[in-house]
């Protein structure tokens, strides 16, 4: 509770966002440019951007996860499924509710 100059008590309420973690299925056609440990590295970038562009309330847009890869060397080609729970099988947008907020976790990506 907090009261203001004018003597008036105001209540604040707060909550954390409930938590939807977002399973990744990548398969990389990769060529000699790839880098040895590629496959690590892409886990760690996906989920360093999509922390980064997804927030509370934010979709997941699943065409924006291919940006993740954009500095990577050596790879020709990219699937990505995507779903909210394991075994993705999905190539769609993740509906978040407004008081959610997607979690990527690099266990989650396989």
């Amino acid at each position: 509770m907090f009261v203001d100059s004018q003597l008036v008590s105001h209540t604040y309420n707060f909550s954390r966002p409930t938590e939807v973690p977002i399973y990744i299925s990548a398969t990389l056609t990769t060529n000699s440019d790839f880098p040895v440990s590629g496959d690590v590295t892409a886990k760690t970038n996906l989920v360093t951007y999509c922390e980064s562009q997804f927030t509370i309330g934010s979709d997941v847009l699943w065409y924006k996860l291919f940006n993740a890869f954009d500095d990577m060397a050596g790879i020709d080609n990219i699937e990505l499924y995507i779903d909210v729970s394991a075994s993705p099988a999905a190539q769609n947008n993740i509906s978040i509710a407004d008081d959610e907020i997607a979690t990527f976790d690099t266990a989650n990506i396989t």
